[in-house]
């Protein structure tokens, strides 16, 4: 057992009567016993979590001993004693505070072979204080940036407007949010972006300091990318405007070190208090407002100011209601599963399905998740959604495998997964693992190879090493992730680079552009062919129709999940479509046809000419749109005329290379003659060209898709 020597707080005289043993038993697993076994520093910055801590957790509330930390003291070279620190707190021993406790211990270590015991007692009185002293620092102020932190900021809030009670004048409370540190971490690494945030903090200090002065100026780092400064002016409120432009010319002065220049922008919120008896006036109003004021500034496009006004407040109360609203909603069951096939278009088989949650809004509608989840994203409650979601996954994979018929079962084992997405907030919680493991062993015929998960918002995801850590541990049970939304942010590039997933996603926005959209055929392109290079699946969201289809396939990317080949259906109804699941007719004609890239522009010329097709019906209809007249008039000079009298020349013993070359033409003088009239306001003449145009359109698609089929073979 532990012989006790010294302590100090709450709980300390009761240590007196504590046994602890060191032996290593399941019940003696306490951070000091295995200290004392390990001869190394522990800590558990959540006791009220920790299941080994059950035996004493009545003790541990009681004195309210939220975290810990136990060091090991060496005396000759051998184990001589433990020290524990314990804190009210969750999160206090980072490697700030662990350090400079071990640095008193190697003192403590060092006078232990020297001095004798009295003496140490007495300088274990002297280390106490000076402990106490920089872990009371500790809790009050931020360790990177050295700036008062949250729970110091509110308290200063707190004493401004004590004076506002008793002298009158202006409290201002104002939020600033780093755009974009996140990209700066993931490519210049975590510790530039510490830099950039000493930096800002120096920069706001420097205001304070020398411009004003004569104001109570309070400097806070709130946490990751995020600041908080109160001010009290005793003058108008034009202060506390000019006073928040100045933050904002402070942060964009661009961060040099080391020959890397950084542009630096900040989304500001600002809310002020000259009523200082209303309810509002208090820290936890202001500083939620000058929060939703910063919001507005990042929807708004960043780098801006934001005062937030009375009619934001009703905002403020509306978006609370929203999320009780969904959490009640979880709680009532309102939430259900569809799930969407996934077919192959070579093969004509279903490769799986994709579980999309619906809300029943109790009236017999359907609420989408896009009305709702956005929303939910917000707040921690999307993890309680995406749990929810996890579970009614499985246990439907579960039922279905107890019902599904002998040929739904083998497709079920041996060629589908069921994909269930997952939120940035979801996956990089600690317990996440943990929680998944309970499900499938909750469910124990659905096998974890049987299940997908699909990263939706990778943009949020902060902890790239733990996301990699978590995928690997995943991998290693059986289960495989996808990519959601591929290519819709600036930071796709790095997660497809960094992190271990099996299929990429192609974002559903450029599925949906793409055929009247030649950029967006491109992306999907270059999408498709990254896939390929770095040895990944590719599938495409949002594939609505034939001529989807067709394109994505020829590009090939085959794997297709869209409208055109089954929309979302119950979970009851399952089993029934894939039995009587056929690939449409229309179809099966090209599922064979895949181009070489030297072929390309054959696929991209459906989307280029659609797209200033469409743009020259809507002229005819009046509509402010912007056509380049020479590249109309010019057939030879588009770019799918410079691919037809270029490389594709190579095609002309082919017969429909020949006719399409003469309805091109015929495509363009319509059009051409269609514009002169339209820009003459001659719209009833133009009209019945349009017509025309229209009709030449479809008989050149034809064109192109009969000489696609004909080169692929």
């Amino acid at each position: 057992l532990f012989k006790y020597f010294a302590a100090y707080g709450p709980g300390s005289d009761a240590l007196k009567h504590i046994k602890i043993s060191i032996k290593n038993t399941p019940e003696n697993q306490t951070l000091a016993a295995r200290t004392w076994r390990e001869e190394k520093i522990l800590y558990n910055n959540d006791h009220l979590k920790d299941p080994l801590m059950k035996p004493f957790i009545c003790f541990l509330k009681k004195y309210d001993w939220i975290s810990a930390a136990t060091f090991p003291v060496f005396k000759s070279g051998k184990i001589y004693a433990v020290i524990a620190a314990v804190s009210d707190r969750t999160g206090l021993f980072n490697k700030d505070t662990i350090g400079l406790l071990e640095r008193i211990v190697k003192l403590m270590e060092s006078a232990l072979d020297k001095i004798n015991l009295k003496t140490i007692e007495n300088r274990f009185e002297r280390f106490k204080k000076y402990a106490e002293k920089k872990v009371g620092h500790a809790s009050r102020y931020d360790a990177l940036t050295n700036l008062p932190n949250y729970e110091t900021f509110e308290s200063e809030i707190k004493k401004q407007l004590e004076t506002g009670r008793r002298s009158g004048g202006t409290a201002a409370v104002i939020i600033l949010d780093l755009d974009d540190l996140k990209t700066v971490n993931d490519f210049y690494g975590k510790a530039t972006g510490d830099e950039v945030l000493k930096t800002i903090a120096d920069r706001l200090l420097k205001l304070a300091k020398n411009k004003y002065k004569h104001h109570s100026f309070y400097v806070s780092r709130l946490g990751g990318d995020e600041f908080g400064i109160s001010v009290f002016s005793k003058n108008a409120d034009e202060d506390i405007s000019a006073i928040a432009k100045d933050i904002l010319k402070e942060i964009n002065v661009p961060y040099i070190s080391d020959g890397l220049k950084l542009e630096l922008k900040a989304s500001i919120g600002v809310t002020k208090a000259t009523d200082f008896t209303s309810k509002k006036a208090d820290p936890d109003t202001l500083i939620r407002m000058a929060g939703q004021a910063m919001y507005k500034s990042k929807a708004m496009g960043k780098n801006m100011v934001n005062f937030f006004s009375s009619d934001e407040e009703l905002g403020v109360v509306e978006y609370y209601q929203k999320l009780r609203n969904i959490e009640k909603a979880l709680k009532s069951k309102e939430f259900v599963m569809y799930y969407q096939p996934k077919v192959n278009l070579k093969t004509g088989k279903i490769i799986g399905f994709e579980s999309l949650i619906r809300w029943l809004d109790g009236k017999g509608g359907v609420i989408s998740p896009a009305e709702f989840i956005p929303l939910a994203e917000t707040s921690d409650i999307i993890v309680d959604i995406g749990d929810y979601v996890m579970e009614e996954t499985v246990r439907q994979v579960s039922r279905w495998a107890e019902a599904g018929s002998e040929r739904f079962n083998a497709h079920l084992s041996e060629q589908w997964q069921v994909s269930v997405n997952v939120s940035a907030k979801q996956l990089q919680k600690y317990d996440f693992l943990e929680k998944l493991k309970k499900v499938l062993r909750k469910y124990p015929n659905v096998k974890p190879e049987f299940i997908q998960l699909e990263i939706t918002e990778t943009a949020a995801l902060d902890n790239m090493a733990y996301v990699k850590e978590i995928i690997k541990k995943c991998g290693d049970i059986g289960i495989t992730f996808s990519m959601d939304d591929f290519g819709s942010g600036y930071s796709s590039l790095l997660y497809f680079k960094e992190l271990n997933v099996k299929v990429v996603k192609i974002d559903i926005a450029f599925v949906k552009n793409m055929l009247n959209n030649a950029d967006d055929t491109l992306i999907i392109e270059s999408i498709i062919s990254l896939a390929r290079i770095f040895n990944r699946e590719v599938i495409a969201e949002g594939a609505e129709t034939r001529e989807h289809c067709i394109i994505l396939n020829m590009l090939g990317c085959s794997n297709i999940q869209g409208y055109y080949t089954g929309r979302p259906i119950p979970a009851d109804k399952v089993i029934e479509w894939t039995g009587n699941f056929k690939l449409p007719e229309d179809m099966i004609q090209w599922k064979d046809i895949t181009l070489n890239i030297d072929d390309f522009p054959v696929a991209l010329a459906y989307t280029q000419h659609n797209d200033w097709i469409d743009k020259l019906l809507e002229l005819n209809r009046g509509a402010d749109v912007s056509i380049d007249a020479d590249r109309v008039r010019n057939w030879k000079e588009c770019p799918f005329g410079r691919w037809y009298y270029g490389t594709g020349v190579k095609y002309k013993q082919i017969k429909e290379y020949k006719e399409i070359g003469k309805v091109h033409k015929k495509l363009h003088l319509l059009a051409y003659k269609n514009l002169e009239l339209t820009l003459e306001g001659k719209y009833g003449e133009a009209e019945p060209l349009a017509g025309q145009i229209e009709k030449t359109r479809k008989e050149l698609s034809r064109l192109l898709f009969s000489l696609a089929k004909v080169i692929a073979k």
